[in-house]
């Protein structure tokens, strides 16, 4: 490996993190297509923060297995004060059910919103095959890393972007909260047959974009759609409103 000064080393580090902002994602992007020996760096911190990454989520699943089986160990004590805990907090319960069904609240679908969307995952999307950085490599590690900011404006500055592109920039702009700039896209994609694949995920967030507005008619159709992906929960968000 070559030898990077503390200045390089925290440059990469950042990178990873997805901590630099859209220019200098742009400019580090530029560095690697022109540097290869600090591309050949990059990819090797690349893979060793992989394997970090994956090492530490086996231990933490473990850890967490571990802390569930102990928890279904610990046997219940009751006394006499704890008793009457539970007694006042039903009594207190039993009211909010009493003034919530004859005082009704106006639904949030904001809050359905959140609960149901999930960014889509970028795996199995088609990065470059070069050996070096580009553009639309540092725009799906922002992806990955939640800078949606970022990936935005690397996403808008990529040449011939394909469906699974446009897709994944559509999931950033949703998590950023502008839904008004997804809709157009998923609309254009919904009927696009280079992405049949994933037309029930269009659909499915379409209905969200909608839902966000107080509009249900799409999710409505979903739920009468037993093959679809996502019936069951649009089944549960309209259940619940």
């Amino acid at each position: 490996m070559a030898n990077l000064n503390e200045n390089d080393i925290r440059l990469i580090e950042n990178h990873l993190d997805g901590l630099l902002t859209p220019a200098e994602q742009e400019n580090f992007a530029q560095r690697c297509l022109n540097d290869k020996i600090f591309a050949d760096e990059v990819f090797a911190y690349q893979n060793a923060h992989d394997a970090v990454f994956a090492a530490n989520r086996t231990q933490l699943k473990a850890r967490l297995q571990q802390h569930a089986q102990q928890k279904t160990e610990i046997k219940p004590i009751v006394n006499r004060k704890r008793l009457f805990a539970f007694s006042a907090a039903a009594a207190v319960l039993v009211g909010w059910f009493i003034i919530g069904n004859f005082f009704p609240k106006p639904h949030n679908f904001e809050t359905d919103f959140q609960t149901n969307f999930q960014p889509m995952s970028s795996g199995g999307i088609e990065k470059s095959t070069n050996t070096q950085l580009t553009l639309l490599d540092s725009a799906y590690l922002a992806y990955d890393n939640r800078n949606w900011e970022t990936a935005i404006n690397l996403f808008n500055k990529t040449n011939n972007p394909t469906p699974k592109t446009l897709f994944l920039k559509a999931n950033a702009y949703l998590a950023h909260n502008k839904s008004e700039n997804a809709l157009p896209i998923l609309y254009a994609l919904k009927n696009n047959p280079q992405f049949s694949e994933h037309r029930e995920d269009v659909e499915w967030l379409i209905a969200l974009c909608l839902m966000r507005k107080g509009d249900t008619s799409e999710l409505k159709k979903i739920s009468q759609m037993p093959d679809h992906f996502y019936a069951g929960q649009a089944k549960k968000i309209l259940g619940n409103k």
